[in-house]
């Protein structure tokens, strides 16, 4: 048996190297690549692929902001009826513990404060210190300040000597007989000792303390004199009215008289 032996390998030709392609591998010369393989012509990426395009999108709260707005605001009415109707009731049994039931009309009369709201006018409450005013809201009466008081009573009247109130019941009782009295002819019928008699201090007192029209006074002295005496002219019973032994009246009342009887 002849002696075999393993051929040694075979070394590269003189200037190639084991990292260069050995001549015999690869395709052969003028092979193209087969159609059918790798994307077709005018391929594109369909949309929906890979990330997202342009900016994010906001979240639901921001794209719905009137819906959170109300949302929130549902819930702060429901958190602050809840806290009203807990503190309320405190202050409701507080008040009623120091202070009488208000009373009135009303049983449901809410808890009085001057210048709260009230929900029925001339509702009273705290024994009466506090009433519903016609604008709806708390206010102390009228009658506590004691304003309607004085109004509704009338002025005190003036006090009076004895002397000086006689005067002043002679001198209306004069006037009441209608026949017409001027101030000077009343003064001198008071204090003349053919008259009443009162001094002058009194018979003075008396014609300034009394209510009187002087000018419908005249009026009425005129009617007397066409009425005892026919015939007067306008100059004649001016003259009459105005003369001192006459009614002793003012030119202006004079006047003023004669014009009122048609002269």
């Amino acid at each position: 048996m002849s002696d075999w032996q393993v051929p040694p390998p075979k070394q590269p030709p003189p200037g190639q190297g084991w990292g260069q392609q050995q001549p015999g591998y690869g395709p052969p010369p003028g092979y193209q690549q087969q159609p059918g393989y790798g994307p077709p012509p005018g391929y594109q990426q369909q949309p929906g692929y890979g990330p997202p395009t342009g900016p994010p999108r906001p979240n639901w709260f921001r794209r719905h902001k009137i819906l959170t707005g109300l949302g929130i605001f549902a819930a702060l009415v429901i958190i602050g009826s809840a806290a009203a109707s807990t503190g309320g009731g405190n202050g409701s049994s507080t008040a009623s513990g120091s202070h009488p039931a208000a009373t009135g009309s009303s049983p449901k009369a809410p808890a009085a404060t001057l210048g709260g709201r009230c929900i029925e006018p001339g509702l009273t409450a705290y024994n009466g210190t506090l009433i519903c005013g016609t604008n709806g809201k708390w206010q102390i009466p009228a009658s506590s300040t004691g304003s309607s008081t004085r109004s509704s009573q009338p002025p005190a009247a003036p006090q009076y000597t004895t002397a000086q109130q006689q005067a002043i019941d002679s001198a209306e009782s004069y006037l009441s007989m209608g026949s017409g009295f001027s101030k000077a002819g009343l003064y001198a019928q008071l204090h003349s000792q053919y008259g009443e008699g009162f001094s002058a201090r009194l018979a003075h007192f008396a014609v300034s303390h009394i209510k009187v029209n002087w000018f419908h006074q005249a009026v009425l002295s005129a009617r007397g004199y066409m009425q005892t005496e026919p015939g007067w002219s306008y100059s004649g019973l001016v003259q009459q009215l105005d003369s001192p032994y006459g009614g002793q009246f003012t030119v202006a009342q004079a006047e003023y008289a004669a014009r009122k009887v048609g002269l």
